[in-house]
């Protein structure tokens, strides 16, 4: 069980191909996706609860990209 749990998520989506029609923005035909998660988090018991495989606590860190055509 986790004793605290932290995590933090950024992204980012561009259309490179979006046009301005009249007052609106229609996104074109592709967009890409690109995010950053960070997750931080210690357990119940510390070390004793993990031992020997982990420290009692862990730090993740990922990077995904996305992309989506419209036909």
């Amino acid at each position: 069980m986790n004793s605290t749990m932290q995590q933090g998520i950024v992204n980012l989506i561009w259309s490179p191909f979006a046009e301005l029609r009249g007052n609106s923005v229609g996104t074109g035909w592709l967009d890409v996706g690109l995010e950053y998660v960070y997750s931080q988090r210690d357990v119940y018991g510390g070390t004793a609860a993990t031992a020997p495989v982990s420290t009692g606590s862990g730090t993740a860190n990922r990077i995904l990209g996305s992309a989506t055509v419209r036909f």
